[in-house]
């Protein structure tokens, strides 16, 4: 890592967004003293995870790859964290029981074989994405006396990565998730103006601020619904 100026750190859900994702989001931030490490795992749907311990559990995965890519802290200058809302923050009487033990999902409901599973579900993970969108640093170190600070953002696919980059709504095998996101990343991983056109410039772009994207995403059904806000990563 001795050539590398500068650390973007990447965290997604999965392999699939890291698949569809990752060299595209490289080519946009073109810059040869930038390195993208690109973490999976969805700690935001995690029973493991609560509010006490959410920020210490992202920074146990960064630090696997800092140590992996033997990294500096001084040597990331931004961490991007990317989830899927999966209708977290729909009213309660929008989440009903359903004949399948997994949760489905339609623009207007959420269903599920058990309904308190559900629930707690929704309590627990809108709780610990609230607690990531109001942290702005992740990360602190000493450079010359100095505090220093690594800025962190958290951005949203909703109700998830095929809902909004495909408009499938309908839940998919874990083979059929690979192939999408394997034709995503073949059509955009040398054409990033083109995915940038098509992020920034689709009807499922959140145009506002940082905050005001939130506040959207948690308005009645939006959480449901196909918006994206991880055009503002392009705009930051």
């Amino acid at each position: 890592m001795a050539d590398i100026k500068k650390v973007i750190i990447l965290i997604v859900e999965g392999e699939t967004e890291k698949s569809a994702l990752s060299l595209v989001i490289k080519h946009i931030f073109n810059d040869n003293n930038i390195k993208f490490i690109v973490i999976g795992g969805d700690i935001t749907s995690d029973y493991d995870s609560n509010e006490e311990n959410i920020l210490n559990r992202v920074i146990d995965k960064i630090q696997i790859d800092m140590n992996r890519y033997m990294i500096e802290m001084a040597d990331i200058v931004r961490v991007i964290h990317i989830v899927d809302t999966d209708g977290t923050f729909i009213p309660k009487e929008n989440a009903i029981i359903g004949d399948s033990y997994g949760i489905e999902y339609s623009d207007e409901f959420m269903s599920c074989g058990s309904l308190s599973k559900m629930l707690d579900r929704n309590v627990l993970k809108s709780s610990l994405i609230k607690k990531l969108i109001s942290t702005k640093s992740i990360m602190e170190y000493n450079n010359d006396s100095s505090i220093m600070k690594v800025p962190y953002t958290v951005y949203y696919f909703s109700r998830n990565m095929e809902h909004v980059l495909h408009n499938i709504s309908e839940n998919l095998t874990k083979q059929e998730k690979i192939s999408l996101s394997d034709e995503f990343h073949s059509l955009y991983k040398s054409k990033p103006q083109d995915f940038i056109e098509y992020i920034s410039k689709s009807e499922f772009a959140v145009d506002k601020s940082y905050e005001e994207s939130w506040e959207f995403i948690m308005i009645g059904l939006n959480s449901l619904k196909r918006y994206s806000n991880i055009n503002l990563i392009i705009k930051k």
